[in-house]
C-alpha cells in the first residue's frame, strides 16, 4: 500500500491547478461523471488516465476503475512492481462480472505474477461460467488464453492455467448455476421460499470458500449478493451478518473487498443496529493507508448517522471537530453537504451562529447542486429552524415543529416553546404508528430528541409531574430492562410516590441533550411531592479542570491510554459566560474526583487531600439539592445519569456543614423509578437457603493463539468478531486470551478465607471453591433451576469492564488453559443477563462491578442492569479496587447485619460504611478508599 500512496502522490502532478471545471449538476454516480467517460477511452494515453483518475480516487468512494487504468498506465511504462498494488485493488473492487474478471485476468498475465494471477484465473472460469453456462463459458476462456499463448513469456503462465481448466470447471458447475440464478432471478419468492434460498446459497457459498474453491474476494462479493438478496426480501439473518463480521474482520482479505462489503452490512444494519456500524466503521478508519479519502470521508459519514440515530452527541462533537479541517477539501459536494447537514444539527443548539455559518454553505451548495426532493426539504426545514420562514402548526412536520421550539429555546421563550414541543410530540408517536418499521427506526433519533426536550420544557415552564413521566418513557425506552421475564412498562407518578416511605426521597438525574454537555434536570420525588430543577454542572467541570492542570492532563493520559485513543487538549479558558463546556470535560473531571478517592500506586504523585475536598464540595453544590429540600428525608435513593453513575453519591460533602451525605442520609441506587416501582411490588419470596457462595478461583494462562492484538486496529476487528461471536453463542476463549497479556491474572487468595468465612457466620449457605468454581457449574445451577433456591449469590472473583470491547466485560471463574465443555471460563454481561435466578441480592465481591458502558440518553449498561434483568431484586458491587482486609471486613459486617439481625440491605451498607468513617476498623480504613465504592442497586 505504501507504493500505492507513492503513485498516487505521483500522479497527482499531471492536474492542473484548477482540477477540472465540475458539471453544475454534479452527478452523483461516478459513471455519469465526465472523467468516468474520459478514462474509458483514454487507453495508451498516460496523463490523460492519470489525470483523470485522479479526479475520480478524490471526489468517489468507487475506485475500481480508476485503479484498474492506472495499473495498466504503469504497466505500459514498465513500472510493473508499482502496477501491481492497483492491479489487486481492482480486483477487490470489482464485481462479479465475467467482462471485468477477463480484464483482471489480462493484468495478471502482464504483471507476470502467479499468485494474481491464479486468483484471477479461477475468477474469470467461476464468472465466465455464471455469465454464459459451462459450455459458452469455454470459448470465451479459450480466446483469453490462446491470445496470450503467441507470446513466449506468457506461454508458461498460460499452460499452467489450461492444465487446470477441467478441473475448475467440474468444480465451479454446481456454484455457478446457484450464482447466476442468484443475481438474475426475478422470482417474486414468498417468505418462506426467499428464506429457504438464501440459506441453501449461503451454506453452498461458504463451504466452497472453506475448502478454498473460491477466494476471499469472491466470497466476499458473494456475501454483498447475498446481503441484496436479504434487502429485497426484507429478510433478516444473523448467521450471514456474522460471517460478513468475520470477513470484515480478516486480516488476510482484500481492503477494497472489504470495503464493498462493509457498504453493504451497513445498508442492513444502519437503522436497526446503529451501534455495529460504528463499530465497523471504526475498523477501516484505523487503517487509513488502505483506503482512499472519499472512502474515508464516507466512513465518518457512516458514523455521524449512527451517532445521531443514537443521539450520540459526544461522539457527533469527537467526529465533526476531527473532520473541520477536511471539510473545506471535499470535492464531492454531495458529501460535503452530507457533513454540512450534520454541523447544521449540532451547532444549531450548541452554537447557533456557527450554525447558520454551516447553514449559509449548505444552502449555496443545495442550491447548485441539489435537485432532488431532499434538498429542497432540508432547505424549508433549516429557513425554518434560522428563523427565515415560519410555518403552522397544521402544516408543519414533527421535525419542522421541532426547529421551531428550538428557535424558542434560544431566545429562552418557554412558554411559547411548550405547545410547539406538545404538537412536534404528538406527531412523531403518529408518525412512529403508522410507519414501516424501517421507517420507525429513521424516527427513532428525532423521537429521542423531542422527548428529551419536552421534558426539560416542562421544567422551565414549572410542570414537574409532565417532565418527570416524560424522562422516564425515555430512561426505560433505553434501559429496555427485563425484571422477571417482563419488560418495565411505563409508570406514572402516582405509583412511583405509593411505594415511597415519608422518609425516603429519590434524587433524579436526566440529561436533556439539548443545553450545555454537563447539564442536567434534577428531580426530587418524594411521597407527596416532586420538585424539579435544572442543574449546571459546567462550572465544577471547568473549575476543577483549569484549578487542577497537572492532575486533569495525568487523568486525560490515563484515560486514553486505557481507551486506546488519542489525548484530548486540555487546555481550557478560565470559567465565565462565554465558557463553551466541551463533551468530555464532566467525563475527565469526574474521573479526577474518582482518582483522588481510589488512587493507585502509581496516583500518588497526583494526591491531593485539598483538591479531593474541594471536588467534592462542589460536586454536592452543583448536583445535590439544597439541604432545605433533603431536612424530611432519612433515605435518599439515586437515580443517577451517565458519569455520575461511577461516583459514590455518599462521599459528596456539604460545602458549610462539611458533613457527608452518608453522615446524614441512607444511600441507595436504582437505574430508573420504574425499576424500583417493579422490584417493590414484587411479592416476597421464601428461600430454601440463605446464600450460594463462590470463591478460591485459580487462573491459568489460555492457550490460544491465533487472534494477536497490537494496534486499535486490532481491537476493532476483534469486536466484530466477538460480536458474531456472541450472536452465534460461541465462548469467546479466544478473545480474552487475545488481551490477556503474558501472565494470568492473578490468585486471590483472600476470596477463599472469604468465602469460609461466610460459611462459618451465616446457617443454610453453600460453597463453591477452585475447582467447582466454574462457568459450567454455575451455569448448570442455573439451567437446573437450583439458583432459585438462594436468597443471596456471593461471586468472589476478579472482574472488570472492558475498556476496549464491552461485551468481554464480565466477572472470572477459574479460568483452564483450553474451554472446559464449550465454557471459556468468563461470566460476561451478556450471559449475567441470560441466567435463571431469583435472588434477593447478588453481591459481587471483585473490582470495578459497578462500572458499565455509557449509552445514548445516558444511561448505563454494565454488570447493575445485567442481574437486575437477570431477576435479582438487588445487587451490591464495587465502583473500584479494593483490597483483601477491607473487603473481607466489610462483607463479614454485611452479612452479620442481614442475617443476624434482620437489618435491610440498603441499612446494613450505610451503617457499615459510617463505622468505617468514624475508625471503628483503624485510622488507615477511614479514607473513601476503602469504604466508598460499594454501592448497593435494588428494592
Amino acid at each position: 500500500m505504501k507504493k500505492a500512496a507513492c503513485i498516487f502522490i505521483i500522479f497527482c502532478v499531471f492536474v492542473s491547478k484548477g482540477q477540472h471545471d465540475e458539471d453544475r449538476n454534479f452527478p452523483q454516480s461516478i459513471d455519469n461523471h465526465l472523467s468516468y467517460r474520459n478514462l474509458s477511452s483514454a487507453t495508451g494515453n498516460t496523463n490523460a488516465t492519470f489525470k483523470n483518475a485522479n479526479i475520480l480516487l478524490e471526489r468517489y468512494d468507487d475506485p475500481a476503475l480508476a485503479v484498474s487504468k492506472l495499473a495498466y498506465a504503469l504497466l505500459g511504462t514498465k513500472q510493473q512492481d508499482k502496477a501491481l498494488p492497483y492491479a489487486i485493488m481492482a480486483y477487490g473492487a470489482g464485481t462479479l462480472d465475467s467482462g471485468m474478471m477477463i480484464d483482471m485476468y489480462n493484468l495478471s498475465i502482464q504483471l507476470k505474477n502467479t499468485g494474481f494471477n491464479d486468483k484471477t484465473y479461477k475468477a474469470m472460469v467461476l464468472c465466465s461460467m455464471v455469465k454464459r453456462g459451462a459450455v459458452s463459458a469455454e470459448s470465451t476462456i479459450n480466446r483469453a488464453l490462446n491470445h496470450y499463448s503467441t507470446y513466449p513469456e506468457y506461454r508458461k503462465i498460460v499452460s499452467t492455467n489450461l492444465n487446470n481448466l477441467a478441473d475448475l470447471k467440474k468444480n465451479y458447475q454446481g456454484i455457478a448455476v446457484q450464482i447466476s440464478e442468484l443475481i438474475n432471478t426475478k422470482a417474486n419468492y414468498t417468505n418462506t421460499e426467499a428464506q429457504k434460498k438464501l440459506s441453501t446459497y449461503f451454506n453452498s457459498f461458504k463451504t466452497a470458500h472453506d475448502t478454498q474453491l473460491i477466494d476471499e474476494v469472491i466470497y466476499t462479493q458473494l456475501l454483498q449478493r447475498l446481503a441484496l438478496f436479504m434487502d429485497i426480501h426484507d429478510l433478516e439473518d444473523k448467521t450471514i451478518e456474522n460471517e460478513m463480521l468475520v470477513m470484515l474482520s480478516r486480516k488476510r482479505n482484500n481492503p477494497q473487498a472489504q470495503y464493498k462489503l462493509y457498504k453493504s452490512y451497513i445498508a442492513l444494519n444502519t437503522s436497526r443496529d446503529p451501534q455495529s456500524v460504528i463499530e465497523a466503521a471504526n475498523v477501516f478508519i484505523s487503517q487509513p493507508q488502505n483506503f482512499f479519502q472519499p472512502q474515508q470521508d464516507q466512513l465518518y459519514l457512516d458514523i455521524l448517522a449512527a451517532a445521531y440515530r443514537t443521539n450520540n452527541r459526544t461522539l457527533t462533537k469527537t467526529i465533526l471537530d476531527k473532520r473541520e479541517q477536511r471539510l473545506s477539501r471535499i470535492l464531492n459536494p454531495h458529501d460535503k453537504m452530507a457533513y454540512l447537514v450534520h454541523y447544521i444539527s449540532y451547532y444549531s443548539a450548541a452554537n447557533p451562529e456557527k450554525g447558520s455559518a454551516y447553514y449559509d454553505e449548505f444552502k449555496s451548495l443545495a442550491q447548485r447542486y441539489g435537485r432532488t426532493m431532499f434538498y429542497k426539504n432540508q432547505i424549508d426545514t433549516y429557513d425554518v429552524q434560522f428563523g427565515l420562514k415560519n410555518i403552522s402548526s397544521d402544516e408543519a412536520s414533527a421535525s419542522m415543529l421541532y426547529t421551531q421550539a428550538l428557535n424558542k429555546l434560544r431566545s429562552m421563550d418557554y412558554a411559547a416553546m411548550l405547545p410547539l414541543m406538545e404538537s412536534a410530540f404528538i406527531k412523531i408517536k403518529q408518525d412512529l404508528k403508522t410507519a414501516t418499521s424501517a421507517e420507525q427506526e429513521k424516527y427513532q433519533s428525532l423521537y429521542h430528541n423531542i422527548l428529551t426536550t419536552l421534558a426539560g420544557t416542562y421544567v422551565k415552564n414549572r410542570q414537574p409531574i409532565k417532565a418527570l413521566e416524560i424522562a422516564e418513557e425515555f430512561k426505560n425506552v433505553l434501559l429496555n430492562n427485563k425484571l422477571k421475564g417482563n419488560s418495565t412498562q411505563k409508570t406514572s407518578v402516582d405509583e412511583v410516590q405509593k411505594v415511597l416511605e415519608p422518609d425516603e426521597a429519590i434524587i433524579y438525574y436526566f440529561s436533556p441533550n439539548t443545553q450545555s454537555p454537563d447539564g442536567l434536570f434534577v428531580f426530587l420525588i418524594s411521597k407527596n411531592d416532586v420538585s424539579a430543577e435544572y442543574f449546571d454542572g459546567t462550572v465544577f467541570s471547568a473549575e476543577t479542570l483549569s484549578r487542577y492542570p497537572k492532575i486533569a492532563a495525568y487523568t486525560e493520559q490515563k484515560l486514553s491510554k486505557k481507551e486506546l485513543r488519542e489525548s484530548i487538549d486540555l487546555k481550557r479558558p478560565k470559567f465565565n459566560k462565554e465558557y463553551v463546556a466541551q463533551p468530555q470535560d464532566q467525563r475527565i473531571a469526574l474521573e479526577m474526583y474518582r482518582m483522588q478517592l481510589a488512587p493507585s500506586p502509581d496516583d500518588m504523585a497526583y494526591q491531593n487531600p485539598q483538591a479531593m475536598m474541594r471536588m467534592s464540595k462542589r460536586l454536592n453544590q452543583y448536583y445535590i439539592p439544597e439541604q432545605n429540600l433533603l431536612k424530611p428525608f432519612k433515605k435518599l435513593i439515586i437515580s443517577p445519569a451517565g458519569n455520575l453513575s461511577f461516583i459514590p453519591f455518599e462521599t459528596l460533602t456539604h460545602m458549610m456543614t462539611g458533613r457527608m451525605l452518608l453522615q446524614d442520609y441512607e444511600i441507595s441506587y436504582i437505574p430508573s423509578a420504574s425499576v424500583l416501582v417493579s422490584l417493590r411490588n414484587e411479592s416476597e419470596t421464601n428461600y430454601e437457603k440463605n446464600i450460594l457462595a463462590f470463591g478460591d478461583a485459580t487462573y491459568s494462562l489460555r492457550k490460544d493463539q491465533s487472534t494477536k492484538v497490537q494496534s486499535i486496529t486490532d481491537v476493532r476487528k476483534l469486536q466484530l468478531r466477538v460480536n458474531a461471536s456472541i450472536a452465534r453463542g460461541e465462548n469467546l476463549d479466544y478473545a480474552f486470551a487475545a488481551l490477556q497479556g503474558d501472565k494470568p491474572m492473578d490468585y486471590l487468595i483472600g476470596t477463599k478465607r472469604e468465602v469460609l468465612a461466610i460459611d462459618s457466620l451465616i446457617p443454610k449457605t453453600d460453597v463453591r471453591l477452585n475447582e467447582n468454581m466454574t462457568e459450567n457449574e454455575l451455569k448448570r445451577m442455573s439451567k437446573s433451576g437450583e439458583l432459585n433456591k438462594y436468597k443471596v449469590i456471593h461471586l468472589a472473583s476478579h472482574a472488570s469492564v472492558n475498556p476496549y470491547i464491552f461485551e468481554l466485560s464480565g466477572l472470572a471463574m477459574t479460568v483452564f488453559p483450553t474451554p472446559q465443555d464449550g465454557e471459556d471460563g468468563m461470566i460476561t454481561v451478556s450471559e449475567m443477563g441470560e441466567l435463571d435466578m431469583n435472588p434477593d441480592l447478588v453481591m459481587l465481591s471483585a473490582c470495578e462491578t459497578g462500572l458499565g458502558r455509557i449509552t445514548s440518553g445516558d444511561t448505563v449498561q454494565g454488570l447493575n442492569n445485567a442481574l437486575l434483568s437477570a431477576g435479582a431484586n438487588g445487587t451490591l458491587t464495587s465502583l473500584w479496587p479494593v483490597n483483601d482486609y477491607a473487603t473481607s471486613l466489610f462483607v463479614q459486617e454485611f452479612y452479620k447485619l442481614v442475617f443476624l439481625e434482620n437489618v435491610p440491605y440498603s441499612s446494613a451498607v450505610t451503617q457499615i460504611k459510617r463505622r468505617f468513617v468514624a475508625g471503628e476498623f483503624g485510622e488507615q480504613l477511614k479514607h473513601p478508599k476503602y469504604w466508598a465504592p460499594f454501592i448497593y442497586y435494588g428494592k
